[in-house]
């Protein structure tokens, strides 16, 4: 996981890594740096082809906008009390049909959204 935000991090920024990171991303040399800094700039770059990526992510943040929980698939889940601080703190939501789903594995899509949450590049 580090190593696909490391690589979403060099598209869209030309700062340097954080104080402390260590680079485990082997591709983020070749990245050029700064060169998606919308969603949109990824498509042909992150997802090749990827003609639609960008917009599949603002798609997916749209979703996430709109979404409202109903309820709690997760009750008594052995990651509970963790997933209600990711949920309160607005960086991930459950599905269309108001399910967290906590033990599917998280999509590459999914994780782009998250880590917009993160870096605040939602929308933009």
């Amino acid at each position: 996981m580090t190593a696909h935000i490391q690589h979403l991090y060099a598209y869209c920024s030309t700062s340097a890594v954080p104080v402390g990171e260590k680079i485990v991303d082997p591709r983020f040399k070749l990245v050029t740096r700064g060169s998606a800094t919308t969603w949109e700039l990824l498509n042909g770059k992150w997802a090749v082809p990827g003609t639609n990526y960008g917009q599949d992510i603002l798609a997916i943040y749209q979703k996430v906008v709109e979404f409202e929980v109903k309820g709690k698939d997760y009750d008594g889940h052995w990651a509970e009390k963790e997933i209600d601080k990711v949920v309160a703190a607005g960086l991930m939501v459950g599905d269309e049909k108001g399910n967290f789903n906590p033990d599917e594995p998280l999509t590459r899509a999914e994780l782009a959204v998250v880590v917009g949450h993160l870096l605040k590049l939602e929308g933009k």
